[in-house]
């Protein structure tokens, strides 16, 4: 879990200076829709990280 953990900061902190680069520039609505496409990518990894948990729980491999 630690080496995803890696992998998702690093990849929030690639989308946060697009993101930052985007609004300097004036770019609203493409900084908007790019943070928008990765809150929902982050929410459907917890989604699926709490699935796996649970399966793991009840006997699942």
């Amino acid at each position: 879990m630690n080496r995803h953990k890696y992998f998702i900061e690093d990849y929030a902190r690639d989308v946060f200076d697009a993101v930052d680069m985007l609004l300097r520039d004036g770019k609203i609505d493409e900084a908007e829709s790019i943070f928008h496409t990765f809150t929902t990518i982050i929410r459907e990894i917890i989604l699926l990280n709490d699935l796996i948990r649970k399966a793991e729980s009840d006997g699942g491999d």
